[in-house]
């Protein structure tokens, strides 16, 4: 079984904070050697002062080193007098203890003992007095100045710290002092980790409480939105989503109902023009037939929008798109408008725009949109009547606008005029207003290619559509 979202954020800051915690310890480590060793090596310079001072008054009988030089004794006794011992060598070592009186140089039992890290070195630094080849890179020099001169340089060389007891069990100590720090911060961290697993997995949890019980057919539930991180944004969606499925379970059944009460009124209509006609009530003659086929037309016409409304609706319109002038397009088709205009006593005004406009569209669908625009004029408009179509291009956008005259819709029902089965009068029935689906499927086709429709009241009394599409 994989490990949890908890237990690999804990990780993750464990994992971090030890990565982390071992750097800080070897950078500590490393910078407390380095500046530890320095210390030591400067207070020992310090410590060299009277020695120094000591060797310019020697130089000063002689006016050089000749005597030191020729009596290495006597160098040795200089180092003895002046070397502090506290931090000198230790037996530890394998190296003399001290002995004598109080006031007396120690006497070491191996000859050069006490000179083995001091050098007496002339103005090139070359070595005059100490042990063979005992420099380095990090030897201190000390300059000997006589009569505001140098003349020579006292040679210190550094310790190694790590080898002598003393200074080795203090280092010791401040490394374990640091390893102890190191410990203590992982497990705080192991503890902030719990802590903030848990705080920022509290949202996760809710979050899969509540996707169960969308699965479960409970659409009510709703996630705190606080805050502005991305567990914020994912609760927003969630509860978006919850509110669409809860409005989508609402229109559907909602849907069902309007489905059956248009369905049932055609049937009933049949059933009773049948039921008459074999009944013998009403005599079988063409006229009963002609309203009997206008009813199945009427019934068939329903069912054939209800199912092109619902492909449309699960996405499986085959939209055949192709590059399109809409000048010629529209042209043609108000050509093709103008006798039924005519006929229903409609003026029809087209402004065509003298601007090129392409776009990518299914000239099929197209044009089904705009015949059912057309027919919701015919069947909404008193007459006589106007209707005025017209276009223009914005930038990547083509507006279309589709303006008829009187009579209007009330604000309240103008939202409602692309819902589905949606009439503007209630007075309207199916044989002079058709079957309120029209628009329904306009919407769907223009948002299909990418676009966007509006109503508002136009300048002649009625509605005007507004329609925005892309352009090449």
């Amino acid at each position: 079984m994989g490990l949890g979202i908890k237990s690999k954020l804990v990780l993750s800051f464990l994992l971090s904070n030890a990565l982390l915690a071992s750097l800080m310890f070897a950078i500590s480590s490393w910078r407390f050697d380095q500046g530890f060793q320095a210390y030591v090596t400067q207070v020992e310079v310090q410590r060299m002062q009277p020695f120094v001072s000591a060797l310019a008054q020697q130089y000063s009988e002689t006016k050089s080193w000749e005597p030191l030089l020729a009596n290495r004794g006597q160098w040795s006794a200089l180092v003895r007098r002046y070397v502090d011992d506290d931090i000198g060598p230790t037996p530890e070592q394998g190296l003399p203890p001290l002995a004598g009186g109080a006031g007396q140089p120690p006497r070491p039992q191996a000859p050069g003992f006490f000179d083995r890290r001091y050098l007496l070195a002339d103005l090139e630094r070359n070595v005059l007095l100490g042990p063979p080849d005992p420099a380095s890179e990090d030897t201190e020099w000390i300059p000997i100045d006589w009569n505001d001169a140098v003349v020579g340089y006292l040679g210190l060389v550094p310790r190694d710290i790590l080898n002598e007891s003393l200074d080795s069990l203090f280092v010791e100590e401040q490394k374990n002092s640091y390893a102890g720090i190191a410990l203590g911060s992982l497990l705080i961290a192991v503890v902030i980790g719990l802590l903030l697993a848990s705080l920022w997995l509290r949202p996760i949890r809710l979050l899969q409480e509540g996707m169960k019980k969308l699965a479960s057919g409970d659409y009510s539930q709703r996630l705190d939105e606080r805050g502005n991180d991305e567990l914020a944004q994912l609760a927003k969606q969630f509860n978006f989503m919850a509110k669409s499925l809860d409005e989508n379970k609402s229109v559907q059944r909602q849907w069902i109902a309007d489905i059956s009460h248009e369905l049932r009124t055609p049937v009933a209509v049949l059933r009773g023009e049948i039921e008459a006609l074999v009944d013998g009530v009403r005599p079988l003659n063409e006229q009963r037939m002609r309203s009997l086929h206008e009813e199945v037309l009427q019934l068939q016409a329903l069912i054939s929008e209800l199912h092109e409304l619902n492909v449309s609706d699960l996405g499986s319109l085959q939209y055949q798109m192709v590059d399109l002038d809409f000048s010629d397009f529209m042209h043609s088709l108000m050509t093709q408008f103008a006798s039924a205009s005519d006929e229903a006593n409609l003026t029809l005004h087209c402004v065509e725009s003298t601007q090129p406009c392409m776009i990518k569209a299914d000239e099929h669908k197209l044009k089904q949109m705009f015949v059912n625009l057309f027919n919701n004029t015919l069947s909404y408009t008193d007459q006589p009547g106007a209707l005025s179509v017209s276009w223009q291009v914005e930038g990547k956008t083509l507006k279309i606008f589709w303006a008829d005259s009187a009579p209007g819709v009330n604000p309240q029902e103008r939202e409602k005029l692309f819902d589905r089965l949606f009439r503007g009068e209630s007075s309207r029935n199916r044989r002079t207003g058709g079957s309120g689906l029209g628009l329904a499927i306009v919407k769907n086709i223009v948002e299909s290619h990418g676009g966007s429709i509006e109503v508002e009241d136009s300048s002649f009394g009625g509605l005007m559509f507004t329609l925005r599409l892309p352009i090449q």
